[in-house]
């Protein structure tokens, strides 16, 4: 189905597409939160990768709990620490960032001193739940032998 995590890189970047893709096909998950899911990453690597150069590379994991999908980056660093602390003049930047994150996110949360971010992404809500449900009463539709169907109106 998939991995669960990715490392990545300046070079690589565009496997976070593919790593993002693959698992909201599996977990069926709206386009919605496929667009979010896909734009924090990039911000988050934009971020960290590009624009700071605070590591060389980018893990990211994924748990899939009962609140939803939860994506953990953290840095991998071959050259630096990544932050001892946020430096003050740096805090403007990451408090955009975080912004940026916290509008795209149901949860984020910073952790050891901004070198981890955890984005919760709540799949698993009542729309979720709702469109599963369907995509499995459609399935069971087609499942049917459609001979015995009577009429136009013999949908379930």
């Amino acid at each position: 189905m998939r991995a669960d995590s990715i490392v990545v890189n300046p070079r690589n970047f565009n496997l976070v597409e593919e790593f993002v893709e693959q698992l909201c096909a599996a977990q069926q998950v709206e386009n919605t939160y496929y667009a979010n899911m896909l734009t924090a990453l990039r911000e988050v690597f934009d971020y960290y990768l590009i624009r700071h150069k605070l590591a060389d590379e980018l893990r990211i994991n994924i748990d899939l709990n009962p609140e939803g999908t939860l994506f953990i980056t953290r840095l991998n660093n071959t050259q630096s620490e990544g932050y001892a602390d946020i430096p003050e003049s740096e805090q403007l930047h990451f408090n955009e960032l975080c912004f940026v994150l916290e509008s795209l996110t149901d949860q984020l949360k910073v952790l050891e001193r901004g070198n981890t971010l955890a984005m919760l992404f709540n799949t698993n809500g009542f729309f979720s739940t709702m469109t599963k449900r369907r995509v499995q009463q459609l399935q069971a539709y087609y499942k049917k032998d459609l001979s015995t169907v009577r009429g136009s109106n013999d949908y379930v």
